[in-house]
């Protein structure tokens, strides 16, 4: 049930926005599934884009919440969010909320629960890898190889070029 009613309302909105190019940008949100993309690997990409001088957010996911170490930013989980979509977690609204002009997505599990935040998240561009479920919410992806460190390099260097 829950799955349908999400699906539903994560649909892309119709409208495209205008978005900045990567050197004009000050935010950027980045969305990962913890189970996929290592702490290092998130926090490596963090302080690239720090150092080109980005404000940086983050949110990450995990299918079980008390798992997760919360070192590098706010985790959520499928708990946080309810069957009919409400969001149970103010860090979580407050991340969605919160505009951006480019939000990465590091997943490639199609979870409907990352795919939601994916849909609500206020961001100008929203790019990640190749993944039926969110190709019509990106504007960029990009293939993920085995090598996941060298794919987020490839991607941020894509995004440079923006």
């Amino acid at each position: 049930m829950k799955s349908i009613f999400l699906h539903y309302k994560s649909k892309a909105k119709s409208k495209e926005p205008e978005h900045k190019s990567f050197e004009q940008s000050k935010k950027i949100k980045i969305l990962f599934n913890a189970e996929e993309f290592d702490q290092e690997l998130v926090s490596e990409l963090t302080q690239s884009l720090v150092a080109d001088k980005k404000e940086v957010s983050l949110m990450g996911y995990h299918p079980v919440k008390d798992v997760v170490v919360k070192k590098l930013s706010s985790y959520f989980s499928r708990r946080d969010i309810s069957v009919f979509g409400r969001l149970k977690s103010d860090q979580l609204a407050d991340f969605i909320q919160a505009s951006a002009d480019f939000l990465i997505a590091l997943d490639t599990s199609g979870n409907i629960n990352f795919k939601y935040v994916l849909a609500l998240s206020e961001a100008s561009c929203k790019i990640g890898f190749e993944n039926q479920d969110y190709n019509h919410l990106l504007l960029m992806t990009m293939h993920l190889t085995k090598n996941k460190s060298e794919s987020v390099r490839q991607l941020v260097t894509y995004l440079k070029k923006i």
